[in-house]
């Protein structure tokens, strides 16, 4: 299909040309991925693709857990505990001078606490337990007042003016805690759940596509691959059609293809000259004698690892 086998070396046709100026283009297309050692056999390819390290957002579906060290964005921050993390930092989850948990300012960044007074939620002269302004600002507070904390038409539960419940208490109204479009909770900029939070979120630090435990940073390979098949085969379908090159039965790549991830400078010589010498063993490979893209099952014995076909 790509062409033909003489003397141990490989000529290619047209439709191989075009195989070889597509894998050429996939640094274009993934800046962050440099083409090394290309063969093109008659009827598949071996190639080696490396990663170099740019975090363009990677995931669990490429590479196992291992070690946690790797870094989300390629930052010197981790996830916990550094100068610039989730917890206890002086930068917060998003942006502002003051962390999540612990610093002067709130949440979203501003001077002021949950309800928009100058103290905060616990601990200050004017907080939430304990003083004589209740959360809301009141004359009655949440505990120790004329309104006690059950049962009471003004009391911390059930009542319209609570903290839990009600129009304008702590949780579930529009200016509370959670639920709100400003709050902690559930909000478009808020901590959790949201496009800009911790967990969960396209730019979060959990489960996101630059995550933190597993991956390495790069193009996902499945993404790489993928883009080399849609552009050969649209082409290679175009050829059929203008210059009548063979048809081919269903598909013109296999679904799955094998790969091995290079760890250090011996492999990538050992493997990268296999990938040079593979048209001088094209009489034994398993691949030889088999029609269009269809694997032979037989394997032959200078195969060394699955992937070496």
């Amino acid at each position: 299909m790509f062409g033909d086998i003489n003397n141990g070396k490989m000529i290619l046709n047209d439709a191989g040309k075009m195989i070889e100026k597509w894998y050429y283009e996939l640094e274009n297309k993934f800046p962050d991925i440099k083409c090394h050692e290309l063969i093109i056999m008659p009827n598949h390819i071996h190639f080696i693709i490396q990663n170099t390290g740019i975090n363009v957002g990677a995931d669990l579906c490429v590479c196992p857990n291992k070690t946690n060290d790797v870094p989300t964005s390629g930052a010197p921050a981790n996830v916990s505990g550094a100068p610039a993390n989730v917890l206890g930092a002086p930068a917060n989850v998003l942006g502002a001078p003051a962390n999540v948990l612990g610093a002067p300012a709130n949440v979203l960044g501003a001077p002021a606490n949950v309800s928009g007074a100058p103290a905060n939620v616990l601990g200050a002269p004017a907080n939430v337990l304990g003083a004589p302004a209740n959360v809301l600002g009141a004359p009655a507070n949440v505990s120790g007042a004329p309104a006690n904390v059950l049962g009471a038409p003004a009391n911390v539960l059930g009542a319209p003016a609570n903290v839990s419940g009600a129009p304008a208490n702590v949780l579930g109204a529009p200016a509370n805690v959670s639920g709100a479009p400003a709050n902690v909770l559930g909000a478009p900029a808020n901590v959790l759940g949201a496009p800009a939070n911790v967990l969960g979120a396209p730019a979060n630090v959990l489960g996101a596509p630059a995550n933190v435990l597993g991956e390495h940073t790069g193009s996902p390979l499945r993404h790489i691959i993928q883009w080399l098949k849609t552009m050969t085969t649209n082409e290679y379908i175009r050829g059929v059609k203008q210059n009548n090159w063979p048809r081919f039965n269903g598909k013109l790549w296999q679904r799955n293809y094998w790969e091995h991830i290079i760890r250090d400078e011996n492999e990538y010589q050992r493997i990268s000259q296999y990938i040079i010498d593979n048209p001088q063993k094209w009489k034994n490979d398993k691949l030889n004698g088999g029609d269009g893209n269809v694997v032979m099952e037989t394997p032959t014995p200078y195969n060394e690892e699955p992937w070496m076909i």
